[in-house]
């Protein structure tokens, strides 16, 4: 069997500075602090700051830390967003909705797109956040809540939702250019409460609820979208989740939390475009229905704020390469 010495050589590599994107297991001397070093990969979760209000079916955009949270339950157009050490109240959406499209645009340029308004039901409405306030955009074809989403404010992409009091569990898919709304190619298999990663050309829908009432949790084959058609892609994920939350691209994600059954989870796994894996790190706080940066994340780094109960939890994962001092000279 080859080992180490086999494959790498027995030199180590002698550097002024740490490589940017080590392998797993590299190890190097770094001649500027005098130290031997080692990368190895691992993931995390930690806590943030708790939000200033505790909320569910909350939707959000952005990066860990440049996050904006909107809209949820008890009925709300409560925003807030977090610039790295804390949350701040910014400007309430202009109609209060919970459960609107998840993870569409950055913390400066957002979209609240759909949800659910109450008796009426689902809405059409968007607004569009500049970083200060909300102003009125375009009015989506088809009214929804619960849908997935990803992309930016002038390049989104919205997928599945509910669409009470009519169709249940819609395979609709519009995109959004910053003004209007146009609608494009189904999904393979409805869904609502689907996560999304990616971007208008190339996203991933993952989990969620199929049709049938009341909902059956199942490992729903993700879903692949190229601008114009989905496609159904044999995996599914290792767990019948949904409602849970994403970072990442199309061919390298990470999908944690959500609900199994009914009972909530802190389980996460990571997609790398062929297959899934269960990661040994888990949420610090099982939790479903929560807010989630979604496609404007990487895969080494996503957030969690508020969720079932409701709560003001919030909570960060790192999937960073740590580097190790093995011994110092």
């Amino acid at each position: 069997m080859a080992n180490y010495n086999t494959i790498r050589g027995l030199r180590v590599k002698y550097l002024s500075a740490d490589p940017a994107n080590p392998e797993n297991g590299q190890v190097w001397y770094n001649s500027t602090t005098g130290s031997l070093r080692v990368a190895s990969i691992g993931s995390s979760f930690s806590s943030m700051p708790t939000l200033n209000t505790g909320r569910q079916f909350v939707s959000g955009g952005g990066t860990t830390n440049a996050s904006l949270i909107w809209a949820g339950s008890p009925g709300s157009g409560l925003t807030e967003g977090f610039n790295g050490s804390s949350w701040s109240v910014k400007t309430s959406l202009s109609t209060a909705r919970e459960n609107a499209t998840q993870g569409f645009g950055v913390s400066t340029a957002a979209v609240c797109s759909g949800g659910y308004v109450g008796g009426p039901g689902s809405t059409n409405a968007t607004e569009e956040f500049n970083g200060s306030s909300w102003t009125g955009g375009g009015n989506m074809n088809l009214p929804v809540y619960a849908s997935g989403g990803a992309g930016i404010e002038s390049a989104g992409v919205k997928w599945g939702g509910d669409n009470l009091p009519g169709v249940r569990r819609t395979n609709a898919t519009e995109e959004y250019n910053g003004s209007s709304w146009t609608t494009t190619g189904n999904l393979g298999s409805a869904n609502y409460y689907a996560r999304g990663v990616g971007t208008q050309t190339a996203a991933l829908s993952i989990g969620g609820n199929p049709p049938g009432s009341p909902p059956v949790y199942t490992n729903l084959r993700i879903q692949y979208y190229d601008g114009s058609s989905w496609t159904l892609q044999p995996q599914s994920t290792n767990f019948a989740k949904t409602q849970g939350g994403t970072c990442g691209n199309q061919t390298d994600a990470v999908y944690f939390g959500g609900a199994i059954n009914g009972p909530v989870t802190a389980i996460a796994e990571s997609w790398d475009g062929s297959s899934w894996t269960n990661l040994s790190a888990t949420m610090a706080t099982a939790r479903n229905i929560f807010a989630t940066g979604g496609g404007n994340s990487t895969s080494t780094s996503g957030y969690a704020a508020g969720g079932n109960g409701p709560t003001n939890a919030a909570e960060e994962f790192n999937g960073a390469q740590p580097v190790a001092t093995l011994s110092t000279s």
